[in-house]
Parts: structure tokens; sequence; C-alpha cells
């Protein structure tokens, strides 16, 4: 198993921050239409927008469960 360097992970982090920050921009310009494909109301589009790149947190559900999203386990030595 390959051990990540404090460098890799820095900048595996940085990486993962710009893609949510890119990903949430799109989210808060879709249309109503891909938004209802999507099953998203445009309120939640235009909250999880306004949310920080670095608020990764993940949301629950509207069932209550916590959505499964694969997360960087991050440790420094």
């Amino acid at each position: 198993m390959m051990r990540l360097g404090l460098a890799d992970k820095i900048v595996a982090k940085l990486l993962l921050w710009r893609r949510i920050a890119v990903q949430r921009e799109e989210l808060g310009r879709m249309s109503d239409e891909l938004l209802k494909d999507i099953g998203i109301s445009r309120a939640e589009a235009a909250q999880e927008a306004q949310r920080h790149f670095w608020d990764t947190d993940i949301p629950q559900t509207r069932a209550g469960r916590q959505e499964t999203v694969p997360e960087l386990k991050l440790r420094y030595h």
C-alpha cells in the first residue's frame, strides 16, 4: 500500500475543494428542468451553491439518511 506524503495530501485536498467549488457553482446555474430531473428543488440548489468550498459535511437526505460520498482519509504524521 502506497503512503501519501504531506504534500500529496495537501494537493489532494486542494483538488477536492476545487472540484466542490466548481460543482456548487454549476448547481447554482442549473435550470429548473435539470434540477427537477435530479430531484433537487431550486431552494435546495441555492442553499448548496452558497456553501463554502471547504464545507464538506454531508447533509441529511429528505428521508433522514446520510448520503454516502467518498471521503479522503487524511492523517498527518
